[in-house]
């Protein structure tokens, strides 16, 4: 078909319009089919002509016009640079649903633009993500609940100093290499990891031999931790397990002379398990005092 026709009023081709009320529309016809072909190209009242870009050779930019641009599906993002910015045009900017960012093995920056950047959910992070708030302080804030911190089995480094307001567990020490400092509790005496109430004894023997001090209690060792004790006169003295024996040496007395043991925690002398604690006399003469000491 020839194109490019010349029109002469009144004679010749004739030319395709649409009449109006105020006369001919001449009909331009978009380029979507072959040479002659007649078919319209699709237009809708509402949404207008259809467009497709293909081959752009720069970016294509979408605007909201002041309002709010919703996609529905999934999107996936790049500037082909290695960079990525999403900026919220001093508003909010609201996701709704799951989004993945990929970096490209590259770098990906979040900046809060001076603000606060909220998350709601979970965010789960594989690799190596290095924080800065770019003044040398960083605040992480669990709102109020809990706040976990998870290496992954790997190791969690922390460069600087680190506050932290309360702690629910202490991590266990090695007694060759950590150090603690501490102050005596008066209420237990620690065994292992289980306290131990303090419990006293008086000591009133006057008999020659055995006078037992405290009774035997089931399957527990009697360990003294500190006493003190005075004779009436000349006598020797000794601790002992009522079954095992002997405990300490003898301790010679005289007539108003005493002993004092002063606290040891790691205790003087114990019996053996399940056995009373006994103060032997060589003589019938008044010994008195008192102990401290723990069943273990």
């Amino acid at each position: 078909m020839a194109d490019g026709i010349d029109v002469t009023p009144g004679s010749g081709k004739t030319v395709y319009t649409d009449e109006t009320a105020s006369g001919h529309v001449q009909v331009v016809r978009l380029g979507t089919g072959a040479d002659g072909d007649t078919t319209f190209a699709p237009i809708d009242a509402v949404t207008g002509v259809l467009v497709r870009l293909s081959g752009a050779a720069a970016a294509i930019p979408i605007s909201d016009n002041g309002g709010a641009i919703t996609v529905d599906g999934t999107v996936a993002v790049t500037d082909g640079s290695g960079s990525l910015t999403v900026d919220d045009g001093g508003t909010s900017l609201t996701v709704d649903g799951t989004v993945t960012v990929q970096d490209g093995g590259g770098s990906l920056s979040i900046d809060d633009g001076g603000g606060s950047l909220t998350v709601d959910g979970a965010v789960t992070v594989s690799g190596t993500v290095a924080v800065t708030d770019g003044s040398g302080t960083l605040t992480v804030d669990d709102g109020g609940t809990t706040l976990s911190v998870d290496d992954g089995g790997g190791a969690l480094t922390v460069d600087g100093t680190v506050a932290v307001s309360a702690v629910t567990d202490t991590p266990a020490a090695a007694r060759d290499t950590d150090s603690m400092a501490v102050a005596i509790q008066s209420d237990a005496i620690m065994v292992d990891l289980s306290p131990k109430t303090p419990k006293f004894a008086a000591i009133a023997a006057s008999s020659s031999g055995d006078n037992e001090i405290v009774a035997l209690v089931s399957a527990k060792k009697i360990r003294v931790l500190s006493g003190w004790w005075m004779a009436a006169g000349t006598v020797n003295a000794k601790w002992q397990s009522s079954t095992a024996g002997d405990k300490t040496g003898l301790s010679y007395l005289l007539a108003n002379v005493g002993v004092v043991l002063p606290f040891n925690p790691a205790g003087w002398f114990e019996t053996a398990s399940g056995e009373a604690l006994q103060l032997n006399l060589s003589a019938a003469i008044a010994v008195g005092g008192c102990i401290t000491y723990i069943e273990v």
